[in-house]
């Protein structure tokens, strides 16, 4: 008898806008235990900016360390390419604060998760994010809308989830040349012609 690893696949909460987003990733961490590791992962440093603006306001203060971020009680901020082709450590819940439109560059954390087993690791996005609205995001906030979901709480769907792992994998095919810019979600869909 033969067992197939079944592959891993990135859980997303989808908020129906990145304020909310923010905002319940930093509810989140504050009650969060001393004693915990936190990894949150960006890919973009408009979401770093957003998310230390946020911490800061929460009285959630930083230290760097060579281009990532140690925030008090055992919090890193960290860049997803820092962990390419490297293991994340050990931790007790993984953030990664957006998606990728590159399904290779978005599934970084979740391979550098794979061998300490990292199995707590959420991938968050707001529908109102660049790289949503190429994947039509726009069609479903206003769907959602309609049926009254409420703006602070997440969409969680395996559906969704299948969703937007085609749209980064279609993404990643039609991209001709990649070009790596890492200041915002908008700078790289526009560079890349998306």
């Amino acid at each position: 008898m033969f067992f197939f690893k079944k592959k891993q696949r990135p859980d997303y909460k989808i908020f129906l806008h990145s304020v909310h987003k923010f905002r319940w990733i930093a509810n989140e961490l504050k009650s969060a235990r001393p004693e915990e590791l936190v990894i949150l992962i960006y890919f973009f440093e408009e979401s770093r900016e957003n998310m230390r603006k946020l911490l800061n306001a929460a009285g959630i203060s930083f230290e760097n360390s060579s281009g990532n971020s140690l925030l008090t009680n055992g919090i890193h901020l960290m860049d997803a390419r820092s962990f390419e082709g490297k293991h994340l450590p050990k931790a007790d819940q993984v953030t990664v604060l957006e998606v990728h439109p590159m399904k290779s560059i978005n599934e970084i954390p979740l391979i550098a998760g794979q061998e300490n087993k990292v199995t707590d690791m959420v991938y968050y996005t707001g529908l109102d994010e660049g790289v949503m609205k190429v994947f039509g995001g726009e069609r479903l906030q206003h769907l959602m809308t309609r049926m009254g979901a409420e703006e602070d709480q997440p969409i969680e769907h395996s559906m969704v989830n299948k969703s937007i792992d085609r749209a980064t994998e279609k993404a990643e095919k039609e991209t001709k040349s990649h070009e790596d810019v890492r200041s915002s979600q908008d700078d790289w869909l526009s560079a890349n012609q998306m």
